[in-house]
């Protein structure tokens, strides 16, 4: 689904945008870009997804858990930071600014989601939650 709405992005990004505004060939083109990066993060959402709910239908919901929590604070959010501000923009100078704008927080959250997905679905498949006891 994900694929056919980023092939569909250039017809369907005009109904969104004001045409008289100058700025609504640039606003298309972005979104167009965007929704083929969306489509990437849809996959890797799905894995994560399909895995923490089995996770925690088997009574495993803290690894999930945790796993998000982790990767949402030492990961996306730096990352984020990173790839989203130019030089001097961000919140502090501790990080790299690569300046890529928006598609650029869209790439961390393809990273991020990217990680997440396959840490927790290696979870589910070493079989660790066979050795919870739910009560």
């Amino acid at each position: 689904m994900g694929i056919l709405l980023a092939l569909a992005g250039p017809w369907l990004a005009p109904f969104f945008v004001n045409a008289s505004d100058p700025n609504a060939a640039a606003v298309i083109k972005l979104s167009t870009a965007i929704l083929w990066i969306a489509s990437a993060y849809q996959v890797f959402d799905g894995l994560y997804t399909g895995s923490a709910l089995c996770l925690r239908g088997a009574g495993d919901a803290k690894a999930p858990a945790i796993a998000a929590a982790f990767l949402s604070w030492l990961g996306f959010v730096p990352l984020a930071h990173m790839l989203f501000f130019r030089p001097g923009e961000g919140w502090g100078n501790f990080f790299p600014q690569f300046g890529f704008g928006a598609e650029g927080g869209w790439f961390a959250a393809v990273i991020y989601t990217c990680l997440l997905g396959v840490l927790v679905f290696w979870r589910w498949r070493s079989g660790a939650w066979r050795r919870i006891e739910v009560i």
